[in-house]
C-alpha cells in the first residue's frame, strides 16, 4: 500500500477536473488529477463547446490549439417550436465575448484538455478509480483507491461525474426526480443539409425536453434526446422509443437522416441540474462539474459550467491555502462564487423548462415571433448560447417584444 501527499487531489479528469488542476497548479499548487478511465474515452454529451466556454479555453491557454483544429463552427441556432414553427439566430456579437462556438466530441475535446493539463506539471493517474475519502477528525484528508494507493491532501476536488464517489462519501450528494434528465445519443453519417447551426427540436412527443442535431462537419453529427426523468416515469416511455420517433417521425430530422447511417450505439446518461437545492462544499471538499449537478436545466449545457467551476474552485482553494484554512467556513466561498455566475440561469432556465412543458402555445407563439424578427431570434439564441442571462428572456423588454414587435 503507498501513500503520497499533495496539496489537492482532484477526482475526475473531464472539462472539470482538468479546468481545477489546470488552474490550481498555475497557483502552483502540488495536484494530482486522477481519472477512473484511460484516456482517450467517450462520454454521453451533446459535444456542443459554447462561446462563454471560449472564454474559460482561453484563460487556460488551450482555444489557439482549438482554433487552429480544424473543427465545426458554429454561428447559431436552429429551433423548432411543437407546433413546428423554425427559427434561425445567428449569435449576437457583444463585445468581449465570442459569436461562435463549435461542436467537438467529446472523445476528442476531453483528450485535447488532459493533454494540455499534463504539460502544467500536474501528475495524471489514468485507470484509478477512488473509492473512498480519508478523514481527520471531521475533516477529509485524502482518497483511496480499489488498488490499495493512499493519497494525501488538504482539499478533494470531485470532479467525477453524475454519480460521484466523492460527494456520495462525502455526504453532499442530494437527488430529486423532478431535477434530474436522461439523455441519449449517437452519431450519424450521411446527413444531408447541415448548417454551421446547432439544431434544437422541442417536439411535442418529447417535452419537457428536446431532440437535437449538432453538426460535427458537413455530414457527420450528434443526434439525442433528453427527457425530464418523472417524464419518462409516468408516461412509462421507453428513452430508446422516445429517439427512435424523433429520428424517424420528426419532420425536420428525418429530412436530413433519409440517407444517412447510424455508425455507433445509442447511449444513454443521466444528468442533474442546477436548480437542484445542495451544497457543493464540505470539511475539504468542493464538488465542481456534473458531480455538483452544474447542468443548465433550459439548455443542457454542462461544458461551461464544467470548465467555469473548476477554475472558481481553483480561485477557492488558492484562498484556503493564503490563510492556511481548509475549514467548511472557508469553502463556503465558492457557494457563493458558483451562484453568482450559474444561478440565473438555472432558475430560468428552469422557469423556461417549466413553462414549454406546461404552455407549450407560448413555446409556440415565441419560435413564430422569432421567424420574422431577428431581435427576438437574436435573444432567443444569446440566452441559449450564453451571450446573455437566461433571465434577459423575462424582462418586461423582452416579453413586450416578442408579444407586441
Amino acid at each position: 500500500m503507498t501513500s503520497k501527499e499533495y496539496d489537492v487531489i482532484v477526482v475526475g479528469a473531464g472539462p472539470a477536473g482538468c479546468s481545477a488542476a489546470y488552474f490550481c497548479a498555475k497557483y502552483g499548487l502540488h495536484v494530482l488529477l486522477v481519472d477512473k478511465a484511460a484516456f482517450p474515452r467517450d462520454k454521453v454529451c451533446g459535444d456542443s463547446i459554447s462561446p462563454r466556454s471560449l472564454k474559460v479555453l482561453e484563460r487556460m491557454g488551450l482555444l489557439v490549439r482549438i482554433e487552429e483544429g480544424h473543427f465545426y463552427r458554429i454561428r447559431g441556432i436552429i429551433m423548432s417550436s411543437p407546433n413546428l414553427n423554425m427559427m434561425k439566430g445567428e449569435t449576437p456579437k457583444v463585445e468581449g465575448k465570442f459569436d461562435y462556438g463549435y461542436v467537438i466530441p467529446r472523445k476528442t475535446f476531453d483528450s485535447m484538455l488532459l493533454s494540455h493539463v499534463k504539460k502544467k506539471k500536474v501528475e495524471v493517474i489514468e485507470g484509478l478509480e477512488i473509492t473512498g475519502l480519508m478523514y481527520e477528525g471531521n475533516k477529509v484528508a485524502g482518497v483511496k483507491s480499489s488498488d490499495g494507493l493512499e493519497a494525501k491532501c488538504q482539499i478533494v476536488v470531485g470532479a467525477d461525474g453524475v454519480y460521484s464517489k466523492v460527494a456520495k462519501n462525502a455526504g453532499i450528494y442530494p437527488t430529486d426526480p423532478n431535477h434530474e434528465a436522461i439523455v441519449a445519443r449517437a452519431y450519424f453519417n450521411g446527413v444531408e443539409g447541415l448548417e454551421h447551426y446547432i439544431e434544437i427540436h422541442a417536439d411535442s412527443k418529447i417535452l419537457p425536453g428536446y431532440g437535437w442535431v449538432f453538426p460535427v462537419n458537413d455530414t457527420f453529427a450528434n443526434v439525442g434526446v433528453g427527457c425530464i426523468k418523472t417524464y419518462l416515469s409516468q408516461k412509462e416511455e421507453n428513452l430508446k422509443k422516445v429517439f427512435e420517433y424523433f429520428v424517424a417521425e420528426n419532420p425536420f430530422v428525418k429530412k436530413k437522416l433519409a440517407h444517412a447511417r447510424m455508425v455507433t450505439p445509442l447511449r444513454a446518461w443521466p444528468e442533474r441540474f442546477g436548480s437542484m437545492s445542495k451544497n457543493c462544499t464540505s470539511n475539504g471538499v468542493i464538488l465542481v462539474g456534473d458531480a455538483a449537478s452544474f447542468v443548465d436545466p433550459g439548455s443542457g449545457e454542462g461544458i461551461y459550467q464544467a470548465l467555469r467551476s473548476g477554475e472558481l474552485a481553483a480561485e477557492v482553494i488558492h484562498n484556503a491555502f493564503s490563510k492556511g484554512d481548509f475549514s467548511a467556513k472557508t469553502l463556503k466561498e465558492y457557494e457563493r462564487k458558483w451562484k453568482e455566475d450559474f444561478s440565473p440561469d438555472f432558475k430560468y432556465g428552469k422557469k423556461s423548462a417549466n413553462i414549454s412543458a406546461t404552455k407549450p402555445f407560448l413555446l409556440n407563439a415565441q419560435i413564430k415571433k422569432a421567424a420574422r424578427n431577428d431581435a427576438v431570434a437574436a435573444a432567443i439564441t444569446g440566452t441559449i448560447c450564453g451571450i446573455y442571462s437566461k433571465k434577459k428572456l423575462f424582462t418586461p423588454r423582452c416579453v413586450m417584444r416578442f408579444f407586441f414587435s
